[in-house]
């Protein structure tokens, strides 16, 4: 890898991000002002706008372009030189390398595909949950408590002021929803079809991610990092 793609490539890692953490921010600036409005209003779940779920989904594709840098994927060329690509994509990879910690491992978060693959593949989910289900009514994106995540089918919850069971809520839609939990806003989940994201897990793997990008910008700029393939 010569010096000016190791530039590209870096360059682009933090403008990723940088529009993650930017998007995860709007979330967290959205959700408390639907937060707000469920206290006054004495409400469990609410409906956001659409701008709520437009950063939640940038935030997944910034995540996903962050992995892509890390976990090359092969498109239309031979297996030679997709292992070239891979060798000299490695170059910058080992930048990262984590001491007693492997790269996967640090950054497990940002690297899980299952919502951004779900996402991606919205269609064949739909298809999928009207074939499982039979009927799919009343489809909408909430703000749920978090105790919905994990209920059995034959638990009730009481929601906005009424008692249902969990086929009751997922008649009444669920194609995306965000999870907070009421004593402790980290715990914060983002799930579609099922594909969950644990939002501050996330966060903490992105800040820890930017400092070292941060810090090896400089060092390249400064001249104090040696690039070779």
């Amino acid at each position: 890898m010569n010096e000016e793609k190791f530039k590209l490539f870096l360059d682009q890692l933090i403008f990723q991000i940088n529009i993650a953490i930017i998007s995860l921010n709007k979330v967290k600036d959205i959700y408390k002002e639907n937060k707000s409005l469920m206290q006054q209003k004495n409400l469990r779940i609410i409906e956001p706008s659409e701008e709520f779920w437009m950063y939640l989904h940038s935030y997944v594709i910034s995540l996903s372009n962050i992995a892509k840098i890390f976990h090359p994927t092969e498109f239309m060329e031979t297996d030679e030189e997709f292992r070239k690509r891979q060798a000299e994509r490695k170059v910058f990879i080992d930048q990262f390398k984590e001491e007693n910690e492997s790269l996967l491992d640090a950054y497990k978060d940002i690297a899980d595909k299952n919502l951004r693959n779900t996402l991606e593949h919205i269609d064949q989910h739909i298809d999928r949950y009207q074939q499982q289900n039979g009927l799919f009514l009343n489809i909408n994106r909430k703000i749920a408590p978090k105790e919905l995540l994990d209920m059995s089918m034959t638990q009730s919850v009481k929601v906005n002021n009424k008692v249902l069971h969990r086929d009751t809520i997922l008649v009444m839609g669920s194609l995306e929803a965000f999870f907070y939990d009421s004593k402790n806003d980290d715990n914060d989940i983002y799930s579609a079809f099922g594909a969950k994201l644990s939002l501050q897990s996330t966060f903490l793997q992105l800040d820890k991610l930017k400092n070292k990008a941060v810090k090896l910008m400089n060092d390249f700029n400064a001249g104090k990092i040696n690039i070779h393939s």
